[in-house]
């Protein structure tokens, strides 16, 4: 399994909902990604959840990301 931040161009004239970048995470437990995106434990997590600035600062921890959020989107997902 693989979890990634997703990075998306914010809609513009030029761009749309571009994905212009994927960044690796690091293994982090996912009963830390169930409390940073305030998930029952049951969850495993599989689905897209959007990375707000709270969210951004509490991966920050693990993942050195420089977040754009007026140009960006981002959002966590997860591969098999």
């Amino acid at each position: 399994m693989e979890r990634v931040i997703e990075v998306y161009h914010k809609d513009d004239k030029n761009y749309g909902d571009q994905l212009v970048r994927e960044i690796k995470l690091p293994e982090i437990p996912l009963s830390i990604l169930q409390e940073i995106f305030s998930e029952p434990k049951g969850n495993e997590m599989y689905e897209v959840f959007p990375i707000d600035m709270e969210k951004s600062r509490r991966l920050a921890k693990y993942v050195d990301v420089d977040y754009k959020f007026n140009k960006y989107s981002y959002f966590l997902c997860t591969y098999e």
